[in-house]
């Protein structure tokens, strides 16, 4: 009689705990599955374990990598191979074609661009950005592989309600605001629908989010004259420094057009429509 009470004792403790075992297991799939909702509905992510989350993502997918020597030029792909946190640095794959690994060594910082196919349709294709510094070549397992910095932030490019894109080199879009002390003339990141982004050394105090800008205007590539007020929304400082024309540009500022006239915004959406096909043209070439 004793024996059989010890079996089931034992059964009843081997049962309570494959059932503690399988809810908790249970309850880290769906803290995974909030996390990974928060990170991926972000426009900027800033935090070192959101930043964390989305490149461990981006190494088990083997996502592409579209690597430019100091945010400029002919994109070269490569993949994560693994982030090294004990020196805040990532390790990428050599670049395909070869020969732009000659080029990085003189580059002072790298632009990365990747986005999401294996994951939900809502985040599928949305290009992810960040900026790094270029730090050398070594040899990882035998392997060519080049190092670059952590990334301070990475930045979403696109919002759910609108695509966002950014301009062409050959057509850089520049934006005039109109400020209570004069006006600044200042180069468009990437351009939406919804809103536009841009590069500036503009005092936090007039970019504070929430505050409106009560003019800005700029030319799409075909003449179109776009007006619209602002409402700065983010902004987030450029590690390291956007360089345009020679200038070095300290932040980022992510604003929401307010009451930009429609048909003004079906212009802005038709101009976004034509960059995305031409980016699908560039991607399809860099991974034939």
């Amino acid at each position: 009689m004793q024996q059989q009470i010890a079996v089931i004792l034992i059964s009843s403790i081997f049962i309570i705990g494959f059932a503690i075992a399988l809810i908790y297991q249970q309850w880290q799939r769906r803290q995974l599955k909030r996390i990974l909702a928060r990170v991926l509905d972000a426009d900027v992510l800033d935090s070192f374990e959101d930043i964390k989350t989305i490149l461990s993502m981006a190494q088990k997918q083997r996502v592409p990598f579209a690597v430019r020597k100091n945010g400029r030029g002919k994109p070269f792909n490569s993949f994560l191979i693994k982030p090294d946190y004990s020196s805040s640095a990532l390790l990428i794959d050599s670049l395909i074609p070869e020969g732009g690994n000659e080029l990085m060594v003189d580059s002072k910082f790298v632009d990365i661009e990747f986005f999401f196919k294996n994951t939900k349709k809502e985040y599928l294709n949305i290009p992810y950005t960040f900026h790094a510094v270029y730090l050398r070549r070594e040899n990882y397992q035998n392997h060519p592989a080049l190092r670059i910095s952590f990334p301070e932030s990475i930045k979403r490019n696109q919002r759910r309600d609108y695509n966002r894109v950014e301009p062409s080199i050959e057509e850089p879009i520049k934006i005039i605001l109109k400020l209570k002390d004069g006006e600044a003339i200042e180069t468009v990141a990437n351009i939406s629908g919804g809103g536009v982004g841009f590069y500036t050394n503009l005092d936090k105090s007039v970019l504070r989010p929430g505050n409106k800008i009560k003019s800005a205007s700029f030319s799409l590539p075909d003449g179109t004259e776009i007006t619209s007020q602002l409402i700065v929304r983010w902004v987030t400082k450029n590690v390291p420094d956007e360089i345009v024309n020679q200038k070095h540009l300290h932040f980022y500022c992510g604003a929401e057009f307010a009451e930009l006239d429609g048909a003004l915004r079906k212009k802005v959406i038709l101009y976004i429509i034509e960059r995305e096909r031409e980016e699908l043209r560039r991607i399809s070439k860099i991974f034939d």
